[in-house]
C-alpha cells in the first residue's frame, strides 16, 4: 500500500490577508496621489486656455477699438463723460455671438443674468474713459482714450460670479 503525502499548512501557497490588505492600502495609496497630480494638472490646463483665450481676445477688441468710433453717449448725458460700456458674448472658437452693436438691451441682460446659450464662454466688456492728467486730476489728457477690457468666464454664471481677466491700455482717441 502507497502512501501519499497530504499537504500541510505550512506549505500552503499565496498571500496572507495581511499581506493583501498592506498591497492593497499602498496601490490605494499610490492611486490617490496620481489622482490628485491628474486633477491639478487639468485645472492647470483649463486655466492656460482661458488666459490664453483672454488675451486673443484683448488684443482683437483693442483692434477693434482703434478702428470703430465710441459709441453714441446716452440722451442727457454731459460731453466728455464716459459712453456705455460694450459687451460681446463671444463662444469657444472667439466667434462674437451677440455684442452691443447688434443688440444693446439684449446683451446687456445676458452679461447681467449670464448667457443661456451652450455655445456661450466668454462675456468681454470694453469700456472707454479718458485719461486723466496725472499732473491736474480734474484735467483729461487730449487724443488719449483709456480702454478697460474685461474677459469673464464662464458666460453661463451671472455677473459677479465669473472670473475675470482684466486689461488695460491707451489708444488715440476716436
Amino acid at each position: 500500500m502507497t502512501r501519499h503525502a497530504t499537504p500541510s499548512a505550512a506549505h500552503a501557497a499565496g498571500f496572507s490577508l495581511v499581506e493583501t490588505i498592506m498591497a492593497m492600502g499602498i496601490t490605494s495609496t499610490a492611486l490617490l496621489a496620481v489622482m490628485g497630480m491628474l486633477s491639478t494638472t487639468l485645472g492647470d490646463a483649463r486655466e492656460s486656455r482661458v488666459e490664453t483665450a483672454a488675451g486673443i481676445l484683448t488684443r482683437r477688441i483693442v483692434a477693434e477699438a482703434r478702428g470703430l468710433p465710441a459709441p453714441p453717449l446716452p440722451e442727457g448725458a454731459v460731453e466728455g463723460s464716459e459712453p456705455p460700456p460694450e459687451f460681446a458674448l463671444v463662444d469657444s472658437a472667439l466667434q462674437p455671438l451677440l455684442t452691443t452693436r447688434q443688440d444693446s438691451a439684449q446683451a446687456q441682460a445676458e452679461y447681467q443674468t449670464g448667457s443661456q446659450s451652450a455655445r456661450a464662454m466668454y462675456f468681454t466688456k470694453l469700456r472707454r474713459l479718458p485719461l486723466v492728467d496725472p499732473a491736474d486730476p480734474q484735467k483729461t489728457v487730449p487724443g488719449i482714450t483709456r480702454l478697460v477690457i474685461t474677459v469673464e468666464s464662464p458666460a453661463s454664471a451671472p455677473e459677479g460670479r465669473r472670473k475675470v481677466h482684466r486689461y488695460v491700455t491707451l489708444v488715440p482717441a476716436s
